[in-house]
């Protein structure tokens, strides 16, 4: 289920503009001559405080976890270094900095400063080609948060032996380490190499690699197609012949699809150790089930028999 945010920005919009070549910067729409520029960089912080604004970070929020911002996918990794061509202006959240992305056609994306500058102000630098993964920083400590338009994402790549998924990982699964890799396939190879590794992540615009042995359910995952990490699910080694066979089976009105009913019915004939319990088979239908019908077509349950650790 796509998680959806509120841009609750338009009271008081605030940005100093420095671009290159601007012949003036503009603060809650008053122009001020250049030469004031010194004051709002940080010169006279004590009577520029009185502007402040509250951007809604709590006390106990960290400051540099990434806010969400609806149709943007944005990492706490930094931007692409000299790629700021619509230029750089101070905003007060980020939310006002993705309305002035959004005003400008050939945006595609921007940098949000994690540390306020100019007083209560943040740097929001403006691009119209940053949302190539090898192009990111890639870099934890980087000053500055990316945020690429979700529409520009590139798509999840094809890895051979794995399910691509764009739900977003598991919070807390990734028990097998994160590394940096330039490729969806150079990061299943590390997850190949690891005993015990179901799945991983990797960044849509950077190149984080997370890999996990627990994180195999669709279930277990933040469950956003605006999160900034795919998930790639490892495919269980299930001859095409035998998913066949078995959809066969517990197809027995032949529907054409296996609903909860018909799963326990072939349940309540399984040996003791191997029948299922409730709580697994709803676990199976709701791996399954992906357009949420009630029932598993033969598409749905052959992804669910690849895709499904037990």
């Amino acid at each position: 289920m796509k998680i959806c945010y509120t841009l609750a920005i338009y009271s008081t919009v605030v940005g100093v503009a420095f671009a290159k070549g601007s012949p003036d910067s503009v603060i809650d729409d008053k122009v001020i001559q250049p030469s004031n520029e010194k004051f709002l960089r940080g010169a006279g912080k004590d009577a520029f405080d009185s502007r402040k604004l509250d951007w809604s970070t709590s006390d106990d929020e960290d400051k540099h976890d990434v806010k969400p911002v609806d149709g943007y996918v944005g990492v706490n990794t930094g931007g692409c270094k000299g790629k700021n061509e619509l230029g750089t202006i101070w905003k007060q959240s980020v939310y006002s900095c993705a309305i002035s992305c959004d005003a400008n056609e050939k945006c595609v994306s921007f940098e949000f400063g994690k540390d306020q500058k100019p007083s209560s102000y943040f740097r929001c630098a403006l691009s119209k080609t940053c949302y190539h993964r090898e192009d990111t920083a890639y870099n934890k400590n980087d000053s500055n948060f990316l945020y690429v338009k979700a529409d520009k994402v590139p798509e999840a790549e094809d890895v051979n032996g794995y399910e691509a998924l764009n739900t977003g990982g598991c919070i807390g699964k990734n028990e097998l380490g994160t590394s940096k890799q330039s490729t969806a396939g150079d990061c299943a190879a590390e997850c190949n190499k690891k005993s015990g590794c179901v799945s991983f992540e990797f960044g849509k615009i950077n190149r984080r690699c997370a890999l996990s042995k627990t994180c195999d359910k669709v279930s277990l995952t933040v469950n956003s197609d605006e999160d900034s990490n795919y998930l790639y699910i490892k495919h269980n080694k299930v001859p095409e012949a035998q998913i066949e066979g078995a959809f066969a089976v517990l197809d027995t009105d032949e529907s054409g699809s296996i609903d909860r009913e018909e799963f326990e019915k072939f349940n309540q004939f399984l040996p003791s150790g191997l029948s299922l319990s409730a709580a697994q088979l709803d676990d199976m239908m709701g791996h399954g089930d992906a357009n949420g019908d009630g029932k598993m077509s033969y598409e749905e349950f052959n992804w669910m028999m690849k895709t499904y650790h037990y």
